[in-house]
């Protein structure tokens, strides 16, 4: 079996308890070791000569940072350590449940269902970006050499983590890879195969499923319902843009990485079932809000120079044209309230962009 370097789980958590609980439950199934034991005191896996006086590694640090010592018996599944004579028992897998400012029911009902998990409350809603970023610098902070992060309507495949992990380990340039995402509704069908970006005209479009067993299949972004980064890659580049907040926040992240000359990868052998929309609706004012004004800022922060009025035309007049259009037909169907919402949420995303208003949109868009 190839090596099996420390990993973090990070899952987002926004007031969808059920769904979380069905995600931690799937990433406990990860045929992925959750122990690896080296024999003599102060060692890790990866470094087998390393003295007995040499720093301990941050595998050890994150389990003192969990309340553990060396020492100290089991203390939950997901950060497990015990010493016995010489040989000392890292965790190379630990699971983080990030509460996105949920109401208190939430977190409760987590932690309920599973004791031993660490769930760390931030207040308020960060977004995806910035309750993600709390988890990535967990991640850092530990030692993980890879941070995974999964929307809480996800569920894996036991093989999911190890498959993405060989990728990783197999290609050095890779530096965020994605499995391959089918529908839950529909174990078989595959949702698509990544995501491409034009450029030239309509900026974001999904791949086509490919059935190939290509071991990689490059793509412009992996999307973010799940998503392995290199945490190296995370130290030198950066964390999520906290701007985008909601929406855009894993292509920037991409981009910038195949900017940087590294890989943005899907793994076909790695697979995860995607409910799809859990917290923001298939269509809603939040989603016309945020996908709007975040593909403008996107535009602007990525798009060739001399494509950006194409861009930005394109998406006012065919897309958010085309929401507009369609929240006028619902004021004449009877969805009066959704359709003028959803027109108030397109028109303050182009003020906001405008005005250069980033980061956390409208309040009345997340008490809805």
């Amino acid at each position: 079996m190839s090596e099996s370097p420390f990993v973090m789980v990070v899952i987002l958590n926004w007031n969808g308890e059920q769904d979380t609980i069905e995600a931690v439950r799937s990433v406990r199934g990860l045929d992925y070791p959750q122990l690896a034991t080296v024999r003599s005191a102060g060692l890790s896996p990866s470094s087998p000569d390393q003295s007995p006086d040499s720093p301990q590694p941050q595998t050890v640090q994150a389990v003192r940072s969990a309340g553990l010592s060396p020492s100290s018996p089991d203390r939950g599944s997901d950060c497990p350590q015990r010493r016995a004579e010489a040989r000392t028992t890292y965790c190379q897998l630990q699971t983080v449940v990030v509460d996105n400012g949920s109401r208190p029911e939430s977190p409760a009902a987590i932690h309920a269902a599973f004791p031993d998990l660490e769930c760390v409350e931030t207040g308020r809603n960060l977004g995806y970006a910035g309750g993600n970023n709390i988890g990535l610098r967990l991640a850092m902070e530990r030692g993980a050499e890879f941070c995974l992060i999964l929307n809480n309507d996800v569920t894996v495949d036991p093989g999911m983590l190890r498959a993405l992990v060989d990728a990783a380990q197999g290609d050095p340039a890779a530096a965020v890879l994605g499995p391959r995402v089918y529908r839950y509704d529909k174990p078989t069908e595959l949702f698509y195969t990544g995501w491409k970006i034009d450029w030239r005209r309509w900026l974001f479009h999904r791949v086509p499923a490919d059935l190939s067993n290509a071991p990689l299949l490059d793509v412009d972004f992996v999307q973010g319902c799940a998503l392995m980064v290199r945490t190296s890659f995370v130290r030198e580049h950066g964390m999520f843009d906290e701007r985008f907040f909601l929406y855009c926040e894993d292509a920037d992240l991409c981009v910038r990485a195949r900017k940087a000359g590294l890989r943005t990868v899907e793994v076909p052998a790695a697979r995860v079932w995607h409910k799809g929309y859990g917290s923001s609706g298939r269509q809603s004012p939040l989603k016309a809000y945020y996908g709007l004004r975040n593909r403008l800022l996107f535009i602007a922060k990525h798009a060739p120079p001399e494509n950006q009025l194409r861009l930005r035309a394109h998406l006012l007049i065919f897309d958010a044209g085309g929401q507009a259009l369609r929240a006028c037909a619902g004021l004449c169907g009877g969805n009066w309230r959704e359709a003028w919402l959803t027109l108030w949420a397109l028109g303050g995303a182009v003020a906001d962009w405008v005005a250069g208003r980033y980061g956390p949109g409208p309040d009345w868009l997340l008490r809805r």
